[in-house]
């Protein structure tokens, strides 16, 4: 059984807002069909916990973390895998992985549904289309603090 959502076709005539609607209701069928059992931020990332590490060292702003992840189309897809050091919030990554690893403590892993206006937005990326929702499976592998980093 393939619980995958196939991608919406790119309209260039559609409105920003009804690539939000066709964005969340995709989104919400991934979940469905993944049976998912997800928490939501602010900014729209739908998430779940893969791997907890309560005692795990807490992600916080502007922290240098280590990430291994993986990254697929909401067809299941893959675009990109591999590990990455980045400043937590620093945009050096798209926005909605600034936002997701800051959910994270060190050892943690999580798989998060970052919409199309979190990623890479209305323009094409390398395989990834105009107004992809992007799901990624990102493990904090080490993270050091900004203070520890003087």
């Amino acid at each position: 059984e393939n619980s995958a959502v196939a991608p919406a076709p790119v309209d260039k005539e559609m409105s920003a807002e009804q690539h939000l609607e066709v964005s969340d209701s995709l989104i919400k069928l991934y979940v469905a069909n993944q049976k998912m059992d997800t928490l939501v931020t602010p900014n729209g990332i739908v998430y779940e916990y893969i791997k907890k590490n309560p005692k795990g060292k807490q992600v916080k702003f502007m922290d240098q973390v280590t990430v291994k992840y993986s990254g697929t189309l909401l067809d299941g897809t893959e675009f990109d895998h591999g590990q990455i050091d980045f400043v937590a919030g620093g945009q050096q990554v798209i926005r909605g992985w600034d936002e997701a690893v800051q959910l994270l403590r060190e050892g943690e892993k999580i798989k998060a549904i970052i919409p199309w206006y979190q990623a890479y937005g209305d323009q094409a990326t390398g395989p990834i289309p105009a107004f992809a929702d992007l799901v990624f499976e990102m493990e904090v592998i080490k993270t050091i603090s900004s203070k520890e980093q003087e």
